[in-house]
Formats: structure tokens, C-alpha cells, sequence
């Protein structure tokens, strides 16, 4: 369909909330590197690419993909909800530090993966 669009010269705007391949836990380990490869191709075929993460609009900028950042402020029902999520996370790593785990590979892997919400 973009090539299509560019053939006749209508101009491709994609609203990319978040690059897949960079998303922890959405795509198998040995698959990530393609599909980022991927993602950047696609991304770069388009006229403009409307991001929400300031990262993502720093990779972009780097693979020279015309990009524009357009924070996200979540209404006030799942801003409290992720500030929740945040709080927990914060406290699990504090909780974790106490027990001078943080150099256990172990832990570390498990704290990548649990988030407890209160």
C-alpha cells in the first residue's frame, strides 16, 4: 500500500505508538533484530512517522526516518494506573536492593518480568 501511495504521489503518514521489535516480552528473542530491521524499512518508506516516545523518535532520527514526537498524556483514570504500576516497580527494586540480590542474574532476570499492582 505505500508503494502504491508513493507511486501517486500521496504522501504516508504512519502513527507509530511503539517500535514491536524494542517492546520487552512482545517478540521471541531470536526474532527481534529482524523484525526491527523490518520496522525501520517500513518506517523509512513512509513521508512522515508520528511517535509517542522520545527514544523512538531518537532512533528514527539516527536511521534518518522524518519523524515527529507527539507526547502522550493518558487521561486521569490510566495515568493513575500506571503511576501505580510505577510506585510498585520502584518498591520491588527497593525491596530487591535490600537483599543485595541485584547482582544475582537470576534476579535480575525476574524483577524484567514482575510488576505488582497494588
Amino acid at each position: 500500500m505505500i508503494e502504491k501511495a508513493n507511486k501517486c504521489n500521496i504522501p504516508v503518514i504512519s502513527f507509530c505508538h511503539n517500535l514491536e521489535s524494542l517492546a520487552l516480552g512482545q517478540v521471541k528473542n531470536s526474532k527481534i533484530v529482524d523484525l526491527f530491521l523490518d520496522e525501520i524499512k517500513i518506517l523509512s518508506e513512509v513521508d512522515l512517522c508520528i511517535t509517542i516516545s522520545r527514544e523512538e523518535s531518537f532512533i528514527l532520527n539516527n536511521f534518518g526516518i522524518n519523524n515527529c514526537y507527539l507526547p502522550y498524556h493518558p487521561v486521569p483514570s490510566i495515568y493513575n494506573r500506571l503511576q501505580k504500576i510505577r510506585v510498585s516497580q520502584v518498591r520491588l527494586d527497593n525491596d530487591l536492593d535490600a537483599f543485595n540480590w541485584i547482582s544475582n542474574i537470576y534476579t535480575n532476570e525476574y524483577k524484567s518480568h514482575v510488576i505488582i499492582i497494588s
